[in-house]
Formats: structure tokens, C-alpha cells, sequence
């Protein structure tokens, strides 16, 4: 291979390393933006508080986000697979994929329908702020 056929080739291969870590820098940017924008209307219920009552240890992280595990739903070697953004009132396991709010955690560790795990949480934290209120479905049956 000739010198400047060497130094093309380099040229080429920096190039294309170049753009692979712009895709990952673009990728990561439109990823915080996919995040939610808007806090969940159950923020104010306390997530940690939630996965601390089934055994979970919580982790601090230096960004305010906290790492905990995910029991009762699955165990996890490093105990640290759900990020929970008390900000925001949502929470991500990077294990299983499975995200969410207060609402979701209840619905998922109890089985119960949004109706009753809202209810739950309205009853021990009380109700959102953003004005949300139960609403109450009526069936309609043609006789």
C-alpha cells in the first residue's frame, strides 16, 4: 500500500468513526427528548416510598434520580435496575422495560385495574393537584 493510499484509508476510517459518535450523540439527544416533558400528575406521591415497602434498597444518585431494585416483579444481581426520576414522578427499569408512574407501580404490584390503584393513592396521598378527579363510568345496555 502506497503512503497516500495509507493516509486515505486513515483519513476514511476517522471519518466513519466520526459520524458513528455523532449518531450516538444524536440518538442520545432525541432520546432526552422522548422523556416526558411534563411531570406525572402523581409526582407528589412518593415513589421511593412505594418501592421501599416491598424490600427494594434505593441508591442515590448525584443527578437527584435514585436506583432501586424491582421486587416483587423480579429480582436483580446488582439490586439497581429501575431508575426512578423523583422530579417527574416516573420510574424505568432498564431490566424488563416496564415503565411508568405511582399509578402504574400499583397496578402492576397489585393487579388492580387504574380505577383501584388511583383510589389506593388518593386515599394514603391524596389526590393530584393538576385537577384530576375519578371519573365514573356508566354502562349503557340495550335491552
Amino acid at each position: 500500500m502506497t503512503p497516500d493510499a495509507l493516509q486515505a484509508e486513515v483519513e476514511r476510517r476517522q471519518q466513519a468513526r466520526l459520524n458513528r459518535s455523532t449518531l450516538i450523540t444524536d440518538l442520545s439527544s432525541a432520546l432526552d427528548e422522548a422523556k416526558p416533558s411534563q411531570p406525572s400528575p402523581w409526582a407528589h406521591v412518593p415513589l421511593r416510598a412505594l418501592f421501599e415497602a416491598n424490600g427494594n434498597t434505593m441508591l442515590g444518585r448525584g443527578d437527584g434520580r435514585i436506583e432501586s431494585g424491582h421486587e416483587p416483579h423480579h429480582a436483580s444481581r446488582s439490586g439497581a435496575c429501575v431508575l426512578i426520576t423523583p422530579q417527574t414522578g416516573f420510574w424505568w427499569c432498564r431490566s424488563c422495560g416496564k415503565r411508568g408512574d405511582a399509578v402504574a407501580y400499583v397496578m402492576q404490584r397489585d393487579g388492580t385495574s387504574f380505577r383501584k390503584a388511583a383510589e389506593l393513592l388518593t386515599a394514603e396521598y391524596g389526590a393530584p393537584k393538576t385537577g384530576w378527579k375519578p371519573r365514573r363510568r356508566v354502562w349503557v345496555v340495550d335491552l
